[in-house]
Order: structure tokens, then C-alpha cells, then sequence
């Protein structure tokens, strides 16, 4: 009997140190940052390091590439990972920003000056009133920054 409870005990010790050493083992590394950054700030390389995981290493960024020139979109604490979901892309066209609306058919090309009712990046489709006639038109940012309105 007592036998029996030795080896249990015994099994249960290997089990968890080999338990340990597999978590240990699929533990990666993540990014934290050093100080906090605050939303609207664009993440630089020198306000973060690395630090070892210690949940689900997917969730939270782990390299420089996934994070480099991309703004916080919530306040980042410093010493805490930072998840996936909590930086993006910088705004191209911000709210309020003067732009230059095209509209193109063929043989036809109208510019005109506009001003952005939303904030966008290339691709995006947002809101902006002609300055000359107030009428709100949605189109796409595009690459140089105009908006093409999309009839």
C-alpha cells in the first residue's frame, strides 16, 4: 500500500515537471513596451523589448514587423504584452483634413476641393463635403491621398 502511494506521488512529481517543462518550452517571446503609449501614438522600436509569454503567444505581438510604425489604438502599459488587435495602420486622411475630390468617366475628369467628414486610409471608403456645393459624397481614398468618388 504504501508503495503504491510513493510511486503515485512519484508520478504525479514527473508528470508535472514534465508539464512544466513543455509550457515552458511553448512559452515564446512578445513585445512590451517599456513606458506606456498612449492612443494615437505611433509605436516606435525603441519604446519596447521583449519578455517571455506567459499565455497564448498568437494573441500578442511578437515580432518588430508586426508592430513597426503602426498606432496604438488603446493605452499600452508598460510591462504588459501588447495583443494583436490593439495597434493599427496610421490614418492617411485624417477627419476635418482639406482633399481633392476626382470624379472620372470617360473622356471626363472633375477635381474639385473637398474636406474629409471621416478619417481613412488608402482603400477606406469615406464621407466628405464639396466645399463649393456642401454636397456629402462617399468615394476611396486613394494612394496620393484624393478622394474618388464612385458613381
Amino acid at each position: 500500500m504504501r508503495i503504491m502511494r510513493l510511486s503515485a506521488i512519484t508520478l504525479a512529481l514527473v508528470g508535472a515537471a514534465t508539464m512544466d517543462a513543455s509550457s515552458v518550452a511553448a512559452r515564446g517571446r512578445v513585445l512590451v513596451p517599456v513606458a506606456t503609449i498612449y492612443p494615437g501614438e505611433v509605436v516606435r522600436p525603441d519604446q519596447l523589448r521583449e519578455a517571455d509569454s506567459a499565455g497564448d503567444g498568437d494573441a500578442y505581438v511578437s515580432s518588430l514587423d508586426d508592430i513597426k510604425g503602426k498606432v496604438a489604438r488603446r493605452t499600452l502599459l508598460a510591462g504588459k504584452p501588447i495583443q494583436r488587435g490593439w495597434t493599427d495602420a496610421p490614418i492617411d486622411v485624417a477627419n476635418g483634413a482639406a482633399v481633392t475630390l476626382v470624379y472620372e468617366q470617360p473622356g471626363l475628369v472633375i477635381r474639385t476641393v473637398g474636406q474629409a467628414l471621416q478619417s481613412g486610409r488608402v482603400g477606406d471608403s469615406i464621407r466628405a463635403r464639396n466645399s463649393d456645393s456642401g454636397l456629402v459624397v462617399l468615394g476611396i481614398v486613394r494612394a496620393d491621398l484624393s478622394i474618388w468618388i464612385a458613381r
